[in-house]
């Protein structure tokens, strides 16, 4: 074993003793034991992703001690009022099978075989106990507030930590990816902001996605003035630093997604301060140039996902291997009509079937339509409740909570987030603690469809989505 690796196994074990040690710690602060595993869980980016053996790596320690940390807090026996989308359960369980198939299919030994299993079924068998674990730490409106706080937080630190080490150069390039070559900011900028994870600014991108709506929320309905100015300058911390990752995608779902809140509690001035923000970061930084001159890769990278799934249709060609099947066949992966495919499909949909075949594809599609449509209806019906009242309320923390969710979905469309461990952690603990139990889709259409503002305050009605009247 090398000195790389004990090191690394020193790390994990030290978090995973910090872990332990700021749930207890936090649990007693609060009087509530589910608020530790809660914030362990939402700490997960600050953990930088370095790897040890068979696909797990640094930043699996958090997410997994929370699990365990959290099944020692809730009631296991109540598994079933979790209230897991229909939807989302079918294409687990799709998902899993691919999985499962796919790693016997395409494994070259028994350690192989394993590798993949661990990176497709026990990821999302890890995914399905942090929603689970955050669904069951009751009652509901207790954990949003936990969760929304320490998300705000932990977006605010990543903003800080990667806005110093864009202005000040930390040891061994901390916190920044340098430019690539072929870049409008090759030469102009050192890097973009990647935070504290070690990864691309994609996934940092889509932390801020995250916390941004969260944040905003906090601060639409803080009560003392000086904490709302606390709020909104983290809200303006995470968009300088969001804006100098200089992912594009996620500057326009966060700016969109804050600019709804915004409306929703017709609350103008931030609205204009924000837009005032990108702006100047714009004519300041490189970020014009980016938004609007750099060509991506992303048709090139689809185009070599369908091309496996075409050649891998039952069994794909294994998890975690399309980059190593596309280099040992670069003229029928990474040639094509619309340029070069250096990387993995970046959509994980189209990921999941170049990797797992065409079960896999429809089990993750399923996993994302039922996903988004349990956020659309908190959303829906949150901002129905709030042009019902007429007034400049906050709107409910979940709809924050639902917006960020989609927001993580529609860009999962163009990076693969759902099969990095940060992201998809962050993103399964909002969407256990804002929406689950989730009303089901019929019902929740119904309730639109059907929507009435006297039924408000009789309990047929619950726009404040998960947690709220459906445990």
């Amino acid at each position: 074993m090398t000195t790389v690796m004990l090191a690394r196994l020193l790390l994990a074990a030290l978090v995973a003793v910090a872990a332990i040690w700021v749930s207890r710690r936090v649990g007693e602060r609060l009087g509530w034991r589910p608020a530790g595993p809660l914030v362990v869980l939402a700490a997960t980016p600050l953990v930088p992703n370095l790897s040890i053996a068979l696909g797990f790596s640094t930043d699996d320690v958090l997410p997994i001690m929370g699990v365990v940390l959290g099944l020692a807090t809730i009631d296991v026996r109540r598994w079933r009022s979790s209230g897991w989308p229909g939807l989302v359960i079918a294409g687990a369980v799709l998902a899993v099978v691919a999985g499962v198939v796919s790693s016997v299919a395409n494994a070259t030994s028994p350690v192989d075989g394993l590798s993949m299993a661990l990176k497709s079924v026990g990821h999302l068998a890890l995914l399905g106990l942090v929603g689970t674990v955050a669904a069951l730490s009751m009652p509901g409106d207790r954990r949003q507030r936990v969760v929304a706080w320490t998300v705000a937080v932990v977006g605010t630190f990543e903003a800080a930590f990667g806005i110093v080490a864009w202005l000040l150069p930390l040891p061994w390039g901390a916190g920044i990816e340098p430019s690539r070559p072929l870049t409008s900011l090759y030469g102009k900028v050192g890097g973009r902001i990647s935070g504290t994870t070690g990864l691309s600014p994609d996934v940092i991108g889509v932390i801020f996605v995250l916390s941004i709506p969260l944040t905003v929320a906090l601060a639409l309905g803080a009560t003392d003035t000086r904490q709302r100015r606390l709020w909104w300058l983290a809200v303006g911390l995470q968009f300088v630093a969001l804006a100098l990752t200089y992912t594009r995608t996620s500057l326009v779902i966060a700016a969109v997604i804050a600019a709804v809140l915004l409306v929703m509690a017709r609350s103008f001035r931030p609205l204009l301060l924000a837009g005032a923000v990108v702006v100047v970061m714009a004519l300041v930084t490189p970020l014009g140039a980016r938004l609007v001159g750099d060509a991506n890769d992303r048709m090139a990278l689809w185009t070599s996902a369908v091309r496996m799934m075409e050649d891998h249709p039952l069994t794909g060609v294994g998890p975690g291997k399309t980059g190593q099947v596309a280099a040992d066949s670069p003229d029928r992966y990474q040639v094509t009509p619309y340029g070069r495919a250096t990387s993995s499909a970046h959509n994980v949909v189209l990921l999941a079937g170049a990797e797992t075949g065409l079960i896999g594809l429809v089990g993750t599609a399923l996993m994302v339509a039922g996903a988004g449509a349990a956020a659309l209806i908190v959303v829906v019906r949150g901002a129905m409740r709030a042009r019902a009242r007429g007034s400049s309320n906050a709107p409910p923390i979940a709809v924050a909570g639902a917006l960020a969710v989609l927001g993580f979905l529609v860009q999962a469309m163009t990076n693969n987030l759902l099969t990095v461990e940060v992201s998809s952690v962050m993103a399964t603990l909002l969407l256990g603690t804002f929406l689950l139990p989730a009303r089901p889709l019929r019902q929740g259409v119904a309730d639109i469809l059907g929507f009435d503002p006297a039924l408000r305050g009789r309990g047929s009605v619950h726009p404040e989505g998960g947690g709220q009247g459906h445990a």
